[in-house]
């Protein structure tokens, strides 16, 4: 929501890849590491996520969360032969196998590179969109991969209002 302030969440979109009664995962699909404030105590954890050889089209590097950022994950677009992703829908799945990057490459396959992940506790996202702190939508695979990062909110935010009608209110 707009009201959000966290320099982690503000404006950010996140899909979120498993909901259950142990909680939430999320990764936040919007903001490029590089750009991302982190606080100054933290930047040298920054420049060493940002200078892992792993990693070379930079602006491919998504900031997933504030939970296990020295972790990485690949959200790309299904691929039946990938045995080793996790499917989160029919069109997109998540994996962290470390040769994934190669192959998803190669093949051009649509994908963004993710470090760290966002965690809710049991019935914690629940109270958080109960409070307004969230909006929950369905999102596609255009909208994953195509949309540019630094758009994807406003588009989030406005394809809402419009679903809302004059005034916001349904």
């Amino acid at each position: 929501m707009p009201h959000m302030k966290d320099f982690f969440f503000s404006k950010c979109v996140i899909y979120i890849c498993e909901h259950n009664n142990n909680g939430a995962m999320g990764v936040i699909i919007n903001k490029i590491l590089e750009n991302v404030p982190f606080p100054e105590k933290s930047n040298p954890l920054k420049q060493h996520l940002l200078t892992n050889d792993l990693y070379k089209n930079k602006n491919k590097i998504f900031f997933g969360g504030p939970i296990f950022i020295d972790n990485s994950l690949v959200l790309h677009k299904t691929i039946k032969k990938f045995t080793y992703s996790m499917p989160l829908s029919s069109n997109i799945s998540i994996s962290n196998n470390k040769n994934i990057l190669k192959k998803i490459e190669k093949k051009e396959i649509p994908h963004k590179v993710l470090l760290g992940h966002s965690g809710w506790a049991p019935g914690q996202l629940e109270n958080e969109l109960k409070n307004g702190d969230w909006l929950m939508q369905t999102i596609t695979e255009d909208f994953v991969f195509k949309v540019p990062a630094d758009h994807m909110w406003e588009q989030a935010i406005n394809s809402i209002s419009n679903t809302l009608g004059p005034g916001g209110n349904s």
